[in-house]
């Protein structure tokens, strides 16, 4: 990222009672979603989760959450969601489907099957993407666990652009599908370029949502103008907090405050992209983000924004009121 502050700087002292208390930070959780979230298996079985699908969903009912959304780099998840909302629990399994080339990368017909099927999200190329190939982003993390990734070339990546610079009209197909069933759409792993030109053509379609997916990321790094014009073309700007932990430390906590506030707590969402067995539950791995936020001077009406208004209003679901999130209540027995 561009224009990191050489120095941090000290975060003042709460005022009484105006901190991030538990109980307060806790509620930020209630009617919240998720709308990047991995489950198992993804790719290997080499490769586990902290626990299965239907712990993550049952922790997340118990958090408030009202849903997350399932995201595969290999398969649509409308089988497994559809299973997972048969639970019978409060928060939902949203369904998606990611245009990678063993999905049948830019093919209209697997976008209305999915749709058709349920899945609320479409996501871009990830792996499949001739960008994340050339910058060694997730498709390099892949060679630890499938030979066959080692073969992968960005000469013959996906691109949502043809070389005279113009949206594939198999892509216009897709995003057009998309505004049909009022499906948010992603960026995936398509470079920033790309991306820009996927929120206008979808905007240009009908589409209501568009995700400008973990700029910060190996995968995608784009530059804070970067941000800037896609958040201006009405992109919604994707943070994960897998980008937060140590292992990736891929922004520091103030800079990443100073974007929101530059492009606007509206257009920003705060997502886990929970992906591997060292990770916190979803709901705990938000909470602990949003702490930190708040305590470098985020407010609670922004931090409410970044994890439940706006992830609701990209998927589709009315605005919070309160009522269909709070967790049960425990009776005596």
């Amino acid at each position: 990222m561009n224009d990191r502050p050489e120095t941090i700087p000290p975060h003042p002292s709460a005022a009484p009672g105006t901190g991030p208390a538990m109980p307060a930070l806790d509620a930020l959780l209630h009617g919240a979603v998720d709308l990047h979230h991995h489950g198992f298996p993804e790719f290997s079985l080499d490769h586990p989760t902290r626990q299965d699908d239907a712990e993550e969903l049952r922790q997340a009912d118990a958090a408030g959450m009202a849903g997350i959304v399932m995201k595969s780099h290999f398969f649509p998840t409308t089988a497994v969601s559809w299973r997972l909302n048969r639970m019978g629990l409060r928060a939902q399994a949203f369904a998606s489907i990611t245009m990678n080339p063993c999905a049948g990368g830019f093919l209209p017909i697997a976008v209305e099957a999915a749709a058709r099927q349920g899945a609320r999200a479409l996501f871009m190329p990830t792996w499949g993407a001739a960008a994340d190939q050339r910058r060694g982003g997730f498709s390099h993390h892949l060679t630890e666990f499938l030979v066959q990734a080692r073969k992968l070339d960005s000469e013959r990546g996906m691109t949502v652009m043809d070389a005279s610079g113009r949206i594939r009209p198999e892509v216009t197909d897709c995003l057009a599908i998309a505004a049909e069933f009022g499906m948010m759409v992603a960026t995936g792993h398509v470079s920033p370029e790309e991306s820009l030109a996927v929120v206008q053509e979808a905007k240009r379609l009908g589409v209501r949502e568009v995700m400008f997916q973990h700029p910060d990321s190996r995968s995608i790094g784009a530059t804070r103008e970067d941000i800037r014009r896609i958040a201006a073309a009405g992109g919604t700007i994707e943070f994960c907090a897998i980008g937060f932990t140590p292992a990736f430390q891929r922004l520091p906590m103030p800079e990443c405050l100073e974007i929101i506030r530059e492009v606007g707590a509206e257009r920003v969402v705060l997502t886990t992209d929970c992906f591997f067995g060292w990770m916190p539950p979803a709901p705990e791995l938000l909470r602990m983000t949003l702490g930190s936020m708040l305590h470098h001077g985020l407010s609670q009406a922004e931090a409410a924004m970044l994890v439940r208004d706006n992830p609701r209003r990209l998927i589709g679901l009315p605005a919070w009121t309160g009522e269909e999130a709070a967790p049960p209540v425990s009776l005596p027995a």
